[in-house]
C-alpha cells in the first residue's frame, strides 16, 4: 500500500493542492485533498487535509479513522512542519470526533485531536466558518509549540482544560464521551 499525490498549483504563489490517494486493493483510491503553503515573508507555512473519505473497504480495513493510512498521512504532515506552523484537518468524516467536538471534548481529548497530541502540537483550535464559502468546514487547528517556556505555558491551558472536562465527564456510560476521558486522563497522566 503506498499514497501517491498529484500536486498542481494553489491559488497563489508557495500555495501547492495536492490530490492524495492509496494504491491498493487493485486500484487508487481517493483518500483526500490537502493544501500546502510553503510560507514567504512573514507568514508560516501550513498544511490543510480536508475531503478526507471515511472509509476504504476495499484495501481492509473499514474506516479511514485510525487505520495505518491517517497515520502515515498526519505522520508527513507532522514531519513537514515545524513550530507554530498550523496543520488544519477537517473531522466530518470522522463521526467520533465529530460527536466528541459537537459535545464539548477539549480538541486533544478527541480522537482526531489525541492522534494530533501524539505528534507533538500542543495548541488546538476548533474552526467552522460559514461566510463565504471558502474557509472550507469544521477542522481541528493544530500546532507545535516554539520552544520549552512556550510548550509548558501551552501545557497548563491543556492541564485545566482537560481537568474540567474529566470532572463533567468521568463516569459516562456514553461510549464516545468516555474514550475522550480515558484520553484526556492519559494526557494528563504523561504530564505529571
Amino acid at each position: 500500500m503506498r499514497l501517491r499525490a498529484s500536486i498542481s498549483q494553489g491559488r497563489f504563489s508557495g500555495e501547492f493542492f495536492l490530490a492524495v490517494r492509496v494504491e491498493g486493493g487493485g486500484g487508487l483510491l481517493e483518500l483526500c485533498n490537502s493544501l500546502a503553503f510553503c510560507g514567504r515573508g512573514f507568514y508560516r507555512p501550513w498544511i490543510e487535509i480536508y475531503n478526507v473519505s471515511p472509509s476504504l473497504p476495499t484495501i481492509g480495513f473499514s474506516s479511514t479513522a485510525g487505520s495505518p493510512v491517517e497515520a502515515v498521512l498526519l505522520d508527513l504532515a507532522a514531519e513537514a512542519l515545524g513550530p507554530a506552523e498550523p496543520l488544519y484537518v477537517e473531522y466530518a468524516w470522522d463521526s467520533e470526533t465529530l460527536y466528541q467536538i459537537q459535545r464539548g471534548a477539549p480538541a486533544p481529548a478527541s480522537r482526531l485531536g489525541f492522534e494530533l497530541w501524539r505528534r507533538g502540537f500542543r495548541w488546538f483550535k476548533v474552526w467552522y466558518h460559514p461566510e463565504g464559502f471558502m474557509e472550507g468546514g469544521e477542522k481541528i487547528q493544530a500546532e507545535k509549540p516554539l520552544g520549552r517556556d512556550h510548550e509548558e505555558r501551552l501545557v497548563g491551558e491543556v492541564r485545566r482544560e482537560l481537568e474540567g472536562f474529566v470532572r463533567m465527564w468521568r463516569g459516562s456510560s456514553n461510549e464516545f464521551m468516555a474514550r475522550a476521558v480515558e484520553r484526556a486522563l492519559a494526557i494528563l497522566d504523561g504530564l505529571r
